[in-house]
Order: C-alpha cells, then structure tokens, then sequence
C-alpha cells in the first residue's frame, strides 16, 4: 500500500501543489511544483501529480484536506460526465482538464480517498503544505 499525503497553496501570482508519498518499503518521496494560481487547481495537482509520479498499478490512500478534490472525485464526478462537464447548475466545471486527468490515471490505481481536517497537526498534511507554500513562493 502507497499513502499519500497532498496540499495546495496560493501566494501572490503563483500557485504551488505538493505531496508527500510513503511507498511500500516506507520511503518517503516529496514532489512539488507551481502554475498560475488557483487553490482548487492546486489541490487537484497535487493528487494528479502524485498519481502520475507512481510508475506501477498501486493500492493507494491519499489523504487531502480538500473537500472540492475528495468530494469532486468519489461524489460529483459522475454527474459532471454524465451531464458534459457541467455542474448541477449548468455551469462549466473549473478546471476540467485536470478533472478529466485525474478521471483517467485513478483507474490505473485501486484509490481510496480520505479527507483529512488541515492544519489541526497532522504532520505530513503540515510538511506538505509548507512544500505548497514554497514552491508557491520560489
């Protein structure tokens, strides 16, 4: 079993995604990157990022503090494709091509997702948030 451990933050003009991945022999790897801002966009990157850093079909835990990611992936996605990426309010849904990138490489995996409350001292959500923030900063 793989766990992973994901945030985003936004600081000025720039966004940083990050995680934290413990794979089978509980070795720790730490990944992270930046784009345009957007907290939500972040918080996808980092479990899209994280699920394309696995190089096999794993079993995987990822825990995040993002309701929208959670919530998107195991709740709404199904009524976004049955309805063209549109939202129960008829609008676009933001950041679809992340959403229909993260559709396609979970299949690849066995996922089960958790939502985690952030920033109450969980230590990898905390070291993975601090490597949001300064890929966000850099």
């Amino acid at each position: 079993m793989i766990e992973i451990y994901t945030d985003g933050s936004c600081c000025k003009d720039r966004g940083g995604w990050a995680a934290i991945i413990i794979d089978e022999d509980n070795k720790e790897h730490e990944i992270s990157g930046w784009e345009k801002p957007s907290n939500n966009r972040m918080e996808l990157l980092a479990v899209l990022k994280s699920l394309e850093w696995l190089k096999e079909p794993s079993n995987v835990h990822i825990y995040s503090d993002s309701k929208h990611v959670i919530n998107g992936i195991t709740k709404s996605i199904g009524y976004w494709k049955k309805h063209n990426w549109t939202t129960i309010s008829k609008k676009p849904v933001a950041d679809v091509d992340l959403w229909i990138q993260l559709d396609q490489i979970r299949k690849r995996h066995k996922v089960i997702w958790h939502w985690i409350k952030g920033h109450r001292g969980h230590g990898l959500n905390h070291r993975a948030d601090i490597l949001a923030k300064k890929a966000a900063a850099n």
